[in-house]
Protein backbone atom coordinates (compact mmCIF):
# COMPACT_ATOMS: atom_id res chain seq x y z
CA UNK A 1 0.00 0.00 0.00
CA UNK A 2 2.69 2.56 -0.14
CA UNK A 3 1.67 3.54 -3.39
CA UNK A 4 -1.23 4.87 -2.02
CA UNK A 5 -0.31 8.35 -0.37
CA UNK A 6 -1.66 11.49 0.96
CA UNK A 7 -1.68 15.04 -1.27
CA UNK A 8 0.48 17.10 -0.02
CA UNK A 9 -2.28 20.48 -0.61
CA UNK A 10 -2.62 21.87 2.87
CA UNK A 11 -6.41 23.19 2.07
CA UNK A 12 -7.54 19.67 0.72
CA UNK A 13 -6.21 16.53 1.73
CA UNK A 14 -6.61 13.56 -1.08
CA UNK A 15 -5.69 10.32 -1.42
CA UNK A 16 -4.38 9.24 -4.55
CA UNK A 17 -2.25 6.50 -6.30
CA UNK A 18 1.36 7.04 -7.35
CA UNK A 19 2.07 5.58 -10.21
CA UNK A 20 5.16 7.25 -10.68
CA UNK A 21 8.55 5.23 -11.31
CA UNK A 22 10.29 6.82 -8.48
CA UNK A 23 7.19 6.65 -6.25
CA UNK A 24 7.99 9.80 -5.19
CA UNK A 25 4.78 11.89 -6.53
CA UNK A 26 3.70 14.54 -3.93
CA UNK A 27 0.57 15.79 -4.98
CA UNK A 28 -2.39 14.14 -6.45
CA UNK A 29 -2.65 16.27 -10.09
CA UNK A 30 0.38 18.14 -11.05
CA UNK A 31 -1.83 19.85 -13.11
CA UNK A 32 -3.59 21.68 -10.48
CA UNK A 33 -2.81 20.67 -7.34
CA UNK A 34 1.30 20.19 -7.75
CA UNK A 35 1.91 23.46 -9.88
CA UNK A 36 -0.01 25.60 -7.37
CA UNK A 37 2.18 24.31 -4.66
CA UNK A 38 5.17 24.94 -7.11
CA UNK A 39 4.03 28.49 -7.71
CA UNK A 40 3.40 29.47 -4.42
CA UNK A 41 6.70 27.93 -2.77
CA UNK A 42 8.56 30.16 -5.15
CA UNK A 43 6.62 33.67 -4.74
CA UNK A 44 7.29 32.69 -0.87
CA UNK A 45 11.44 32.20 -1.56
CA UNK A 46 11.58 35.31 -3.74
CA UNK A 47 9.53 37.53 -1.36
CA UNK A 48 12.01 36.27 1.11
CA UNK A 49 14.66 36.99 -1.05
CA UNK A 50 17.50 39.88 0.23
CA UNK A 51 17.78 42.11 -2.62
CA UNK A 52 21.47 41.87 -4.04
Amino acid sequence: MERVKECENQRRSLLFLDDSQARRRRWCSMDRRGNLAKIAGCRSRSRTAAPS
